[in-house]
């Protein structure tokens, strides 16, 4: 399949990351992130199951909240749904620290088929070549996991999650290495 038979949505669920946001954000319009996703449609990586892919981008221009922890650091917890008709949930944060320039940033996108598990797609959904971007994964790092918290809602079907599809012991491989990951990270 050719990148022009590709269609891209931005998904309202990844307008959440902003400058003001403690999520990773871009210094990019979406059509060119839309572009540099083209780009590099060829080098993309499953997401853990079908309809799910993670498209990497050169760095530039992007910011990550993800910061190692330090004895002092102080940490907060607010208790709220990332999106409408989500249940609330308790993201870690640490106050007092700034998002750094990225070293590597994954595009996560759901094809819109999948989208149509948690009633979120913005595409159409019979047209397997529609993909929406659902994150911007900024990181400081190389290949940082996706968070616990994350992986056990996707995993256990909460509201909002997308199923992942793991047998037990996939899934356990997966928490352990995310666990052994965020034990000492949080975002600003």
């Amino acid at each position: 399949m050719s990148t022009d038979e590709l269609t891209i949505i931005v998904n309202d669920f990844v307008l959440r990351q902003t400058e003001k946001s403690s999520l990773s954000h871009m210094a990019h319009t979406w059509s060119e992130l839309i572009w540099r996703i083209k780009t590099n449609w060829d080098k993309r990586e499953s997401g853990g199951r079908e309809g799910i892919v993670l498209v990497p981008v050169d760095p530039q221009g992007f910011f990550s909240p993800v910061v190692e922890l330090a004895e002092s650091d102080v940490l907060l917890w607010k208790f709220s749904a990332r999106s409408k008709g989500e249940h609330s949930r308790k993201p870690v944060k640490i106050v007092n620290r700034r998002q750094s320039p990225a070293k590597s940033v994954k595009i996560v996108l759901y094809r819109s088929d999948v989208l149509t598990e948690t009633e979120t797609a913005q595409g159409k959904p019979d047209n397997k070549n529609s993909w929406e971007i659902i994150s911007v994964n900024a990181s400081p790092y190389d290949d940082e996991p996706i968070r616990p918290e994350t992986l056990m809602h996707n995993h256990f079907g909460s509201p909002g999650g997308t199923k992942t599809g793991m047998t037990s012991e996939e899934f356990e491989a997966a928490l352990q290495k995310s666990f052994e990951f965020w034990k000492d990270k949080a975002s600003v």
